[in-house]
């Protein structure tokens, strides 16, 4: 007699029933990462929209604080505060710059162009207020040094007579400048008239000048195809308008105006600032004259502290990306012997 075994119902109906809870299952995770999904994006909303919040509650605060005290600014005869009045402010927009930068990531694009345009119109309110307060001469430090003494301080060889440059008109002819509208000539200033002094340098075309001592602060207008060696500063070194120039400078800070084609070698305790520039080159100090260290000590210079390589750029937004208006020296396109530069370039000028 033959059996049949018969597959026993249970069996299909648990098959069945693992497979519907199996998609149940699946449905139910689906829909709570789903749910989570939508939990995480209303958080990072809030978030952002707090970061937003706070980013404009600083942002109009510190805008206020900087017209406040652009509108502070009055004529004064102590015309050195008031030049660092009016760099303190650079500074406040500057930092108000990198704020907006720093905070791109979670930004319109709308909210970056009004902000972009508000920064812009500080920058200008600043120039324009600079040139009102300082209408004798673009950065306002007046010269302690007179005639007889700037005669007494340079020593010129000039290959032809002096002549005056298109860009002097530009310059207040007002303002007693410690040196100005030299053309192919060797300048050297020496440190019983420069130990302390400012030092004002306009309108000079293909020349070599030598500053020796330490300077309170050095100011440099309307230069071109020149080369400027100059012993350690006490605060400030300003350039505006220089063009195919070489600079060696130690200070506190250095800012350049307008300037282009321009090579810094530079030992800087804060940083170089620059705006309206473009190919500006920096590499470290690498310039020595007897006496040096004793002039860096009076100038109260930390040696061990060169920020060369900080760069600050007021025409350029992105924290990201470096500058495409300045750049490093390469170590091997460096000038690595000054003596031997020099001698060629004294060739070059007192040839012409």
């Amino acid at each position: 007699m033959d059996f049949v075994v018969e597959k026993e119902p249970n069996d299909v109906q648990k098959l069945y029933k693992e497979k519907i809870a199996d998609q149940l299952d699946k449905r139910n995770r689906e829909r709570q990462e789903l749910v989570n999904a939508k939990h995480e994006l209303q958080q990072q909303n809030n978030a952002s929209n707090e970061s937003l919040d706070y980013f404009q509650e600083t942002f109009r605060a510190q805008v206020t604080t900087i017209e406040d005290a652009l509108a502070n600014l009055k004529p004064s005869n102590d015309r050195i505060k008031l030049t660092q009045d009016i760099n303190n402010i650079h500074e406040d927009i500057q930092s108000l710059q990198n704020y907006l930068t720093a905070s791109t990531f979670f930004l319109s694009n709308y909210t970056i162009k009004a902000c972009q345009s508000i920064l812009n119109d500080l920058k200008a309110r600043i120039e324009v207020t600079k040139d009102k307060l300082l209408a004798k001469k673009k950065f306002n430090f007046r010269s302690k040094v007179d005639a007889a003494s700037t005669s007494r301080s340079t020593t010129t060889v000039d290959a032809a007579p002096s002549k005056q440059q298109p860009t002097a008109s530009t310059v207040n002819d007002a303002f007693q400048w410690t040196l100005q509208n030299r053309q192919n000539a060797e300048i050297v200033l020496v440190p019983d008239d420069t130990n302390n002094k400012d030092i004002t340098v306009s309108t000079l075309d293909s020349c070599l000048l030598k500053i020796f001592g330490h300077p309170a602060l050095l100011q440099l207008s309307h230069l071109t195809n020149c080369v400027i060696l100059c012993g350690p500063v006490s605060r400030s070194i300003f350039v505006d308008n220089c063009t195919n120039c070489k600079f060696v400078f130690s200070c506190q800070q250095i800012r350049l105006h307008t300037s282009h084609h321009c090579d810094l070698y530079v030992h800087v305790t804060g940083r170089t600032i620059i705006e309206d520039c473009n190919n500006i080159n920096v590499a470290p100090y690498n310039y020595s004259y007897t006496n040096i260290d004793d002039d860096f000590v009076k100038a109260g210079l930390d040696t061990t502290k060169n920020n060369w390589e900080n760069v600050g750029d007021f025409n350029w937004l992105s924290k990201d990306i470096q500058s495409p208006n300045w750049q490093h020296i390469a170590p091997e396109q460096r000038i690595s012997c000054w003596t031997d530069y020099l001698t060629d370039f004294r060739q070059k000028i007192l040839s012409t």
